[in-house]
C-alpha cells in the first residue's frame, strides 16, 4: 500500500471496505460534506469595550450549535463557559464548582458568523484583553449534550459519531459540584476535576463512569452527584480523540536482562515480500537497541540499533547498513519504524520517511523476535525504553514510498501474522502464533503514540483527517523534555497532570514561540496569561517540552493532553481569493496591534520602507519577536519588540511607523507555509503542512550568520533544480551545489549533508510557497527579443518578485512590484530584495486580466527569470 496522503488513517483496505459499505464506507460518504477545520474552531481575540460587541470568527453557530469558552489575558477574571444547548444568557466557570447563572450580559447571542457580548467585565471590560475559543459541534470533532440525571446510573446518547477522547461534565443546579472529565489516556476508571488541580481520582466504586468506556454513540455514568443526582440538569461537552481501542505499550527497565521476546515460529519465517514495523520511543540518546527479528550478524535476521554515536544502524542478513550522522532519533519521542520488502528491493522507513533502499537478500529472515537486547551480539539495552503496535505482515509490502505514520492503532489486516505490544498485559496480542515472553522486569504502560478512532477522520477535502487529538506521555523532568507526535503541528493544547498540578492552556495565537516566551493560562483559576518563560517549542508534527515545569513535565508522571490542529493545507477552507491569505498595507502609526491591516491572521511578515533607505526586515509568528533581515546574512535578533501576532485582522504595533512604511503579509495554508527546523548535517526530509509539492522554498539559518537560500522549480530551466541554489540577499545567478538533496513532495521538502541550510546544530526556518490556481503562481519566463512581453499568471498580480537565474549583475537583482506601490500601466516602482535602497522608477509595467506585460526591455532573450506571483 502507498500510504501518501497527509494524515491520512491507517487503513490499506479502504476501498474494498467502502465497495462494502462498512465503516470505510461511512468516511467516504463523509468525505463529501468537505467539512473545513475553519469552520469548526476559532481562537479569537480581542480587546474589551465595556458595551455591546459583536465577534465575527466564522464559526456559524445557528445551525448545529456549539461552545464558546472566554477568558481575559490580562486580568483575573473567571472563565466564562456558554453554549446553544443551554442557550447564550446561560453561562458557567470553569474555575469554579458554582452553579449555572443566567444573564445576557455575559454572551447575550449565537450568531451565523460568532457571538455576542454584553458588558460584563468577565468577557467585555475597557482596557482588557480576552482570548475566546469557539468549538463547532460536529461529528469527529466536538458535541454538546445536556441531559437530566436519574440517581440511578444511565447512558446518554451523543452525536460525536466517533470515540470521545475527553468528556466535561458540569451540573448547573442544585448544589455545587465540581467538574467531572472523562480522559482517554487515563481510562473509564479514573476522573480529573477541571475546576481543581487534584490529582487523577482512582473511582474504585465506579460511581462517575459506571466502570464504562465511552462509545461512538453514547457515555455511562455511574451514581455520583456531580454527574448524576436525580432530577438535577447537566451539561456534557464531548470532545474527539479517542483511540478505537485502548491502547498500550511495553516498557523495559534499563538493563540487558529485561526484554520481550516472541520466540521462532514458521508463521513468522519471512522469505517473500513482508514488513515489519513498530513505535519506539527511548529515554537516552545514546547507544540504544531498537529490535531485532533472529541475528542479523548472520544469514537469518534483522538488527537495528543506535549505536554511542548515535547513528543509526541496521544488519540485515550479515550486510550492514549505516544511517547518516544525526539521523537519530531524539529522546522521550514516540517515532514509527517499517522495514517492507517488495520483490528485489527491500526499504527503510523512519516516521515514514524512507531511509535507504536496498536489494533484497534471498536467504529467509527467521528466529526471535525481541526488544532492547541483540541476539548472539555483544550490544545491549543500557536504558528503559517503550515500544508498541509491533506488526508483522507476511507476503504484502505495505510501505513502498514515504508515507504519514498511521494516526490510528495498527489492526489485523490481510497477511497479518503478529501483532503485539498493544495489550494491557505484557504477554497480550491481538495476533500472534505463539506464546509471547516477558524476561525481566517489563510492565504494560498507557504510555503510546497518539491514537485516534478511524472515524474521527472526517476533514478537508478529501474527509479523510483528523483535527483533533487526544493522549498521554510520561515527563522527565528535564529542559529538554519529550517531543509529542501528533502527525500535524497544533494551534491548541490543553495539558494536565494526573498529579497534582495546574490545567494548561497554551494557543498560537496567544503565542507559542520557538525559543521564546510562550502565553500560558490555567482552566481552573483566575489568574492573568503568563508569558515570561519558554514552555513549548511547536514542530511541523506536534510540539516539544523545553522546560521541566513539574505541571507539564515532571519527571516520571503521566500527563494526558488534548490538541487541536492548526488550519494547514489539508483541512483548511480552500481559499477563494489572494486576499484571504496576502496582503499589503501602509502603517497606520498605532501604538495597538494591528499597525498594518490584513484582514486574516498573519503568519509572516516583511516591512520596508520603500521610499527611504531602509533593511527588509521580517518577522513570524513561530519566532515571535525575533527579527531578520532579507537583505542581510546576519542572524535574527530581539529587536522586534513591536512584531506582535495576537490579533486575528492584523500584526505589529508602532506608533512610530507612519504610513511610509508597508508591510507585506501572510497567512500559512495551502499556498504558504512555514517550518522551524535544527540542522542535523545528515541527509533528510522535513514534513510540512501545504498538502501541495512546494514550487520555492526560502531558507536561512536563525541563530547564526547565514545566506538565505532559494530552491525554485525552474532553477536550472527545470532540469535537476534540486541541484542548484540562488541567495535572496545577493544579485548572484544560480549556483551548481546541490544543498536540496532530492525534489520535494507534497508532505516533505528535502536537504542534503551541506551545512547551508542544515549544518548540525544551526537552527533554520524555511519558509514554503508553492501554486494555487487563480492565488498564487511559481514559475518562470524568457523575455522575447522585441523587449515585450507577456508573462501569464492565470489572475491579475497584486505582488511579483522574480530575478534571472543565469545572470548575475547589481542592476538585476531579485525585482520586487506590488499594486499598493502602483503596478499598472506606465513607470512602475521598483523595489529589490537583496537592497536596503529606496524603490526606483522601473520598467514600464502594465497588469492583465491573467497576467503582466512588460515593455521597453530591449532584447533580453538570453536570460530566464524565475518568479512568485501572487493575486
Amino acid at each position: 500500500m502507498n500510504n501518501n496522503s497527509w494524515f491520512k488513517k491507517e487503513n490499506p483496505l479502504l476501498s474494498l471496505q467502502s465497495m462494502s459499505g462498512g465503516a470505510a464506507g461511512s468516511l467516504m460518504q463523509g468525505a463529501a460534506d468537505k467539512t473545513y477545520l475553519d469552520d469548526v474552531f476559532s481562537t479569537y481575540l480581542y480587546a474589551g469595550t465595556s458595551s455591546a460587541k459583536t465577534v465575527t470568527n466564522g464559526i456559524d453557530f445557528s445551525d448545529e450549535g456549539g461552545m464558546t469558552w472566554i477568558k481575559s489575558r490580562s486580568y483575573t477574571y473567571d472563565h466564562i463557559i456558554n453554549d446553544t444547548a443551554r442557550g447564550a444568557g446561560k453561562r458557567i466557570k470553569s474555575n469554579t464548582n458554582s452553579t449555572e447563572a443566567t444573564s445576557t450580559d455575559w454572551l447575550s447571542a449565537f450568531n451565523s458568523n460568532g457571538f455576542s457580548l454584553g458588558a460584563d467585565n468577565d468577557v467585555n471590560n475597557s482596557g482588557q484583553t480576552y482570548s475566546s475559543w469557539s468549538f463547532k459541534k460536529v461529528p469527529g470533532f466536538f458535541d454538546v449534550v445536556a441531559y437530566t440525571g436519574n440517581g440511578t446510573g444511565q447512558t446518554i446518547n451523543h452525536s460525536l459519531g466517533c470515540l470521545p477522547g475527553m468528556i466535561l461534565i458540569k451540573r448547573l443546579d442544585g448544589s455545587a459540584s465540581s467538574w467531572k472529565v472523562y480522559h482517554s489516556s487515563i481510562g473509564k476508571t479514573k476522573y480529573l476535576e477541571l475546576n481543581n488541580a487534584s490529582a487523577a481520582v482512582d473511582d474504585t466504586s465506579d460511581y462517575v463512569w459506571n466502570d464504562t468506556a465511552p462509545t461512538a454513540t453514547t457515555f455511562t455514568l455511574g451514581l455520583h452527584d456531580d454527574v448524576n443526582y436525580n432530577s438535577n440538569t447537566y451539561i456534557a461537552y464531548l470532545f474527539a480523540g479517542g483511540a478505537a481501542t485502548q491502547q498500550y505499550s511495553v516498557k523495559t527497565d534499563a538493563g540487558a536482562s529485561n526484554y520481550m521476546s516472541v520466540p521462532t515460529h514458521s508463521d513468522l519465517d519471512l522469505d517473500g515480500d513482508f514488513t515489519v514495523e513498530f513505535w519506539h520511543k527511548r529515554s537516552t540518546t545514546g547507544t540504544t537497541h531498537l529490535f531485532s527479528y533472529g541475528n542479523g550478524a548472520t544469514t537469518a535476521g534483522i538488527e537495528w540499533y543506535y549505536n554511542g554515536s548515535n547513528v543509526q544502524k541496521l544488519y540485515v542478513n550479515a550486510t550492514e547498513y549505516e544511517f547518516p550522522s544525526g539521523t537519530q532519533a531524539p529522546a522521550y519521542k514516540w517515532v514509527h519504524y517499517a522495514i517492507s520488502r517488495e520483490g528485489t528491493n527491500t526499504r527503510v522507513f523512519v516516521d515514514g520517511i524512507k531511509m535507504t533502499t536496498y536489494t533484497s537478500h534471498s536467504a529467509t529472515i527467521t528466529g526471535a523476535i525481541i526488544t532492547g537486547n541483540q541476539w548472539g551480539g555483544s550490544i545491549s539495552a543500557s536504558d528503559g525504553a517503550w515500544w508498541s503496535n509491533l506488526r508483522v505482515v507476511k507476503g504484502t509490502a505495505v510501505y513502498t514510498s514515504d508515507f504519514t505514520p498511521p494516526q490510528s492503532a495498527l489492526t489485523n489486516i490481510t497477511n497479518t501474522k503478529l501483532l503485539c505490544w498493544n495489550s494491557s498485559t505484557t504477554t497480550g496480542a491481538t495476533v500472534s502464533p505463539v506464546t509471547i515472553v516477558q524476561n525481566g522486569t517489563v510492565t504494560s504502560k498507557s504510555d503510546t503514540p497518539s491514537y485516534s478512532d478511524p472515524e474521527c477522520f472526517k476533514f478537508g477535502e478529501g474527509g479523510d483527517q483528523n483535527i483533533v487529538a487526544t493522549g498521554m506521555y510520561t515527563g522527565n523532568g528535564s529542559s529538554t523534555g519529550p517531543e509529542i507526535n501528533l502527525g500535524w503541528e497544533p494551534q491548541w493544547i490543553l495539558i494536565k497532570s494526573e498529579a497534582v498540578e495546574s490545567w494548561v492552556m497554551y494557543d498560537s495565537m496567544r503565542g507559542i514561540y520557538t525559543d521564546g516566551n510562550d502565553g500560558r493560562l490555567f482552566a481552573q483559576d483566575t489568574d492573568a496569561e503568563y508569558s515570561g518563560t519558554n514552555f513549548l517549542d511547536l514542530t511541523s508534527t506536534g510540539w516539544k517540552i523545553v522546560n521541566n515545569a513539574g505541571d507539564f513535565n515532571a519527571s516520571d508522571q503521566t500527563i494526558s493532553y488534548i490538541a487541536i490542529r492548526r488550519p494547514d493545507g489539508a483541512v483548511s477552507k480552500p481559499v477563494e481569493a489572494g486576499t484571504e491569505v496576502f496582503a499589503m498595507d501602509t502603517s497606520n502609526s498605532s501604538a495597538t496591534i494591528p499597525s498594518y491591516d490584513s484582514g486574516f491572521t498573519v503568519d509572516f511578515g516583511v516591512w520596508k520602507r520603500p521610499s527611504n533607505t531602509f533593511d527588509w526586515k521580517n518577522a513570524n509568528r513561530l519566532t515571535g519577536n525575533q527579527i531578520m533581515k532579507i537583505n542581510t546574512s546576519g542572524a535574527e535578533g530581539g529587536g522586534g519588540s513591536d512584531s506582535y501576532w495576537d490579533s486575528n485582522v492584523g500584526w505589529f504595533a508602532d506608533a512610530g511607523q507612519d504610513s511610509s512604511y508597508q508591510s507585506w503579509m501572510w497567512k500559512r495554508g495551502q499556498s504558504f507555509d512555514l517550518i522551524n527546523y535544527t540542522g542535523t548535517g545528515a541527509a533528510r526530509q522535513i514534513r510540512h503542512g501545504l498538502n501541495a509539492v512546494p514550487e520555492m522554498i526560502w531558507a536561512k539559518k536563525r541563530n547564526s550568520s547565514g545566506n538565505w537560500y532559494v530552491y525554485h522549480k525552474d532553477m536550472n530551466g527545470g532540469v535537476s533544480p534540486v541541484n542548484y541554489f540562488m541567495q535572496l540577499n545577493t544579485y548572484d545567478s544560480q549556483q551548481n551545489i546541490a544543498i536540496w538533496n532530492a525534489t520535494p513532495t507534497s508532505t516533505t521538502f528535502h536537504l542534503s549533508t551541506d551545512g547551508h541550510a542544515n549544518n548540525s546544530g544551526d537552527d533554520f526556518i524555511a519558509m514554503l510557497f508553492t501554486s494555487v490556481t487563480g492565488i498564487s503562481k511559481v514559475g518562470n519566463f524568457t523575455p522575447d527579443s522585441s523587449g515585450s512581453f507577456t508573462v501569464t499568471l492565470g489572475f491579475t498580480p497584486r505582488f511579483i518578485v522574480m530575478k534571472p537565474r543565469n545572470f548575475a549583475d547589481n542592476n538585476w537583482g531579485w525585482w520586487v512590484y506590488d499594486s499598493q506601490r502602483g503596478l499598472t500601466s506606465g513607470l512602475t516602482n521598483r523595489l529589490t530584495l537583496e537592497s536596503t535602497a529606496a524603490q526606483i522608477s522601473g520598467s514600464t509595467n502594465g497588469t492583465t486580466a491573467t497576467g503582466i506585460s512588460f515593455t521597453g526591455w530591449g532584447d533580453m532573450s538570453a536570460y530566464n527569470w524565475i518568479y512568485y506571483a501572487h493575486a
